[in-house]
């Protein structure tokens, strides 16, 4: 199987390379997936320039946001599960609840991504991608879901007493700088 992986944060285009690997072999709790797209997003050009906030490790898988199918499963996982359409989660240890410190480690950062052909993952951090949706569209959603939880449950919640907000759509995503009207509801 072929890997990008990305010499170090802020190395740019330049530091991508491709690499030959052996296919994983899933142990307990993990599931390999059969990468089929995967989504760029600002994110992973902070981690190609260097200006991402969190941790990147040397030599990592990048891309955080991806979806596949489960080709094999390890121990203690449900074998239902192979042949299943999935999306690998941001933050793979982040179940629910509060964002926690130790939730910091994230795909295609501290923690190999997804632009791989296949990606070994704890299978409690994949999602079921819905029949109606394509592999390329769930694959623009799992950072996308991240970035609308911090916007209304952040440190500055859209969702406050007293706030309103406004929602612009065009297309399939949100845009500043959209043409459709506006509307201002109350939180």
């Amino acid at each position: 199987m072929r890997s990008y992986h990305l010499s170090h944060s802020g190395a740019g285009l330049s530091g991508l390379t491709v690499r030959e690997h052996d296919v994983p072999v899933p142990g307990p709790g993990q599931a390999l997936v059969a990468v089929r797209a995967t989504s760029l997003s600002f994110r992973e050009l902070m981690v190609l320039d260097g200006s991402y906030v969190l941790p990147v490790a040397p030599d990592v898988v990048p891309v955080s946001d991806g979806a596949g199918e489960v080709v094999a499963v390890g121990p203690g996982v449900d074998p239902a599960r192979v042949g299943k359409r999935v999306a690998a989660t941001l933050f793979p240890s982040w179940q629910d609840g509060p964002f926690a410190v130790e939730h910091l480690p994230q795909r295609g950062g501290s923690l190999d991504g997804m632009l791989t052909e296949y990606a070994l993952v704890d299978a409690d951090s994949l999602v079921t991608v819905p029949a109606h949706l394509t592999y390329a569209e769930a694959a623009t959603l799992p950072c996308v879901a991240v970035t609308a939880w911090n916007a209304l449950t952040g440190a500055d919640p859209v969702s406050a007493p007293g706030r309103r907000w406004s929602c612009r759509v065009r297309g399939a995503c949100p845009s500043s700088r959209s043409s459709s009207p506006r509307r201002s509801v109350p939180a």
